[in-house]
């Protein structure tokens, strides 16, 4: 899997995030996006079609993944991911209770980045999973949409650290 992830990505200059809208929607703006020369997209799960669409565009995708919050007030929220591969099945990621959310821009580029992260490092999907959880959790306590975290900071969130800043 790592293989074919160093490829997607290698030649990937942007990484349009997306909401499909509906079914219908779908193939047009997958064909736009490949005629445009996308190699690779995010897709957002915020519609009730978004995973058949991506069953049905990507018939062949290695890995999904999204991540979950609830989200009790506006300055606090509970987070976790879920991720599925036809190797492991679905699997969940770390709950994060309790984030005292400064700023949620840029927590899901960072879920991203953590979750490539692991499976580029040839960590299992679960503990990519994970990767990418502590970051986006990381990123929402911090002001700003760029992430500061090092990597001991995501690690040490995953072996029971604070999400709070020790900047």
């Amino acid at each position: 899997m790592t293989a074919d992830l160093s490829s997607v990505l290698a030649g990937a200059r942007l990484l349009p995030v997306l909401t499909v809208p509906s079914a219908a929607s779908a193939d047009p703006l997958a064909e736009a996006l490949a005629a445009g020369g996308a190699r690779c997209a995010e897709v957002t799960f915020r519609t009730p079609d978004a995973e058949q669409v991506v069953k049905d565009l990507l018939p062949d995708a290695k890995v999904l993944a999204t991540t979950l919050r609830e989200v009790p007030s506006a300055g606090v929220n509970d987070g976790t991911a879920a991720a599925r591969s036809a190797e492991t099945g679905c699997v969940t990621g770390p709950r994060m209770p309790g984030l005292h959310v400064l700023d949620r821009i840029g927590s899901g580029d960072a879920f991203a980045a953590g979750l490539i992260h692991g499976l580029l490092t040839g960590h299992s999907l679960e503990r990519a999973l994970a990767y990418g959880t502590a970051h986006g959790a990381l990123v929402m306590t911090t002001p700003g949409d760029v992430s500061m975290a090092t990597l001991a900071e995501v690690e040490a969130l995953l072996a029971g650290g604070s999400a709070h800043v020790r900047r």
